[in-house]
């Protein structure tokens, strides 16, 4: 009748992440399963939920990036104390410190999603200094003398055609992502040094013999 239960049925205890089989190809996995996965602190509803998630994890044994942070700080403090006139945390050096480490950031940054899927991209700094020549060399006065809005789509194409190719071979084919991006390292080092050859650049006329490589920094 309705609303009896089988006196026979055995009652299944809820299922954890450890319950699933490492592949489950054209399955949907439970929400409830699928919510073990999910940190606390994404989930909080508020400011004190995602710190007491926070303090849990800590104590848990996952201090999460609060070493690199407490290290950066640490590191902050002594510069200071042993600066010339305490002036490393000042606004002009912080500014400069940025001036100085936005390439480096902006490649990090890039660097983070891969790493984030378990691969890495040995050829990201020389993949930017090919976008940096490209740039500049659509720019010349003298020569081509294209907009600066259309060198920077350039060079953001170029990128964008590099990383699609070299993802394509990691991807579809299967290539471990560190052969592939070691040699597109040495072969995009060799064709920026090959379009440096067409120097000299306006304004920079040491550019392409190479004995001004900090131009180059600037560029990119």
């Amino acid at each position: 009748m309705a609303g009896e239960t089988d006196p026979l049925a055995i009652e299944q205890p809820p299922l954890s992440s450890e319950d699933l089989p490492a592949e489950l190809p054209g399955e949907l996995i439970a929400p409830e399963v699928a919510a073990l996965e999910v940190p606390p602190e994404l989930v909080a509803q508020s400011l004190g939920e995602y710190v007491r998630a926070w303090g849990a994890r800590i104590r848990g044994g996952d201090p999460g990036v609060l070493p690199v942070i407490l290290g950066l700080a640490i590191i902050a403090v002594l510069f200071q104390i042993v600066s010339p006139g305490n002036v490393f945390l000042s606004a002009g050096n912080l500014v400069n410190l940025f001036q100085q480490s936005a390439v480096f950031m902006v490649l990090g940054m890039a660097e983070i999603f891969v790493l984030l899927l378990g691969e890495i991209d040995l050829s990201t700094g020389y993949v930017a200094g090919l976008a940096g020549v490209i740039g500049v060399q659509l720019v010349q006065p003298v020569t081509t003398n294209f907009p600066w809005w259309v060198a920077i789509m350039a060079a953001l194409l170029a990128c964008a055609v590099i990383g699609a190719a070299q993802g394509t071979l990691v991807a579809r084919l299967r290539l471990p992502s560190f052969v592939v991006t070691l040699g597109g390292n040495l072969i995009f080092n060799g064709v920026m040094l090959w379009a440096l050859l067409f120097g000299p650049f306006s304004g920079y006329p040491t550019l392409g013999d190479q004995t001004n490589p900090h131009v180059l920094y600037q560029l990119m």
